[in-house]
């Protein structure tokens, strides 16, 4: 595996992670199940490696969709898994903003 392949691959993998985290803190009744993000992530892993492999052009191109995947992910679900990682670390089960800074 090329390191294009890599990155490809890895990008996919924490689109999906965010995904599955994000899609069973959220709780919502969806169509969509866990089984469906991860064969999604990897018929979409696969065929951007496929799309990678017919030149220079073609590869940053699969790599920038995976990128855009992963941040696209990230913007959907942030909310949910940091949430998430916040109740983890703190054990506590409501979020606390953080105090506003003083200007002055």
């Amino acid at each position: 595996m090329d390191d294009s392949s890599r990155k490809i691959v890895t990008f996919m993998l924490f689109s999906a992670v965010f995904a599955l985290i994000g899609h069973t803190a959220s709780q919502k009744k969806s169509s969509v199940g866990d089984v469906t993000i991860i064969i999604g992530a990897t018929i979409g892993a696969a065929l951007l490696t496929l799309l990678a492999q017919g030149g220079p052009q073609a590869e940053k191109y699969a790599e920038g969709l995976a990128g855009i995947t992963l941040v696209s992910s990230v913007l959907i679900n942030g909310v949910s898994v940091f949430g998430v990682v916040n109740k983890l670390t703190t054990g506590s089960t409501k979020y606390v903003a953080p105090a506003p800074a003083k200007v002055g």
